[in-house]
């Protein structure tokens, strides 16, 4: 499954649509679901999880890792994310 993430900016040569809009702040580099993105120095994992265009309250059947250990979904709002974090994001989807 892959995961788009309309919020972060990928490490490339060239200018990305629909990146981040956001200002000059602070940004760390962290890699999510095996790609490198830049993002904000403040991001929790509640951010990560809404930029990536899921409802953070609402998020039945998803499931965060950050640096291969769980993070519960009850932490997502104070769960800080910081420089060389690898953090996986599972979204179980129906059909098959």
């Amino acid at each position: 499954m892959e995961i788009q993430c309309t919020g972060m900016r990928r490490h490339t040569n060239t200018p990305q649509k629909g990146g981040w809009t956001m200002s000059s702040e602070s940004l760390i580099d962290v890699l999510i679901n095996g790609e490198t993105h830049s993002v904000s120095a403040q991001a929790t994992v509640s951010v990560l999880v809404r930029e990536m265009g899921f409802d953070p309250a609402d998020a039945k059947g998803m499931a965060v890792a950050v640096n291969d250990t769980v993070a519960p979904k009850g932490t997502w709002d104070n769960h800080a994310i910081r420089s060389g974090d690898r953090i996986e994001v599972i979204a179980a989807q129906q059909g098959g």
